[in-house]
């Protein structure tokens, strides 16, 4: 329940907003969490900073690479998806970097 409070005082993304991703993405991980998996590979949407695969902590980050997509949301250039994406990054964790 705290959780959910504290999920809907975010202005990150309404829990109204949730995308067919968010769910997806919910429902993968629970999924999992009940199977009892050791490690999972999570594909983010649309950018770290902004996707519903942020909350997990992953040890180990991956950016493949920065193209000009979703424009829309994370903006025009190179330089400001490549900003969205870097924050798939946990604290901590190692990000690891494709050709960019």
């Amino acid at each position: 329940a705290d959780a959910v409070a504290e999920a809907r005082a975010t202005d990150v993304m309404p829990l109204a907003a949730a995308t067919w991703f968010d769910c997806f993405t919910a429902a993968a991980v629970a999924t999992a969490f009940d199977l009892r998996c050791d490690a999972l590979v999570v594909e983010c949407g649309l950018g770290g900073l902004r996707d519903s695969t942020n909350f997990l902590a992953a040890p180990v980050s991956v950016v493949a690479s920065v193209e000009l997509e979703h424009v829309d949301v994370l903006g025009p250039y190179a330089s400001t998806i490549a900003a969205a994406k870097a924050g798939v990054a946990a604290a901590g964790g190692t990000l690891v970097l494709g050709d960019m």
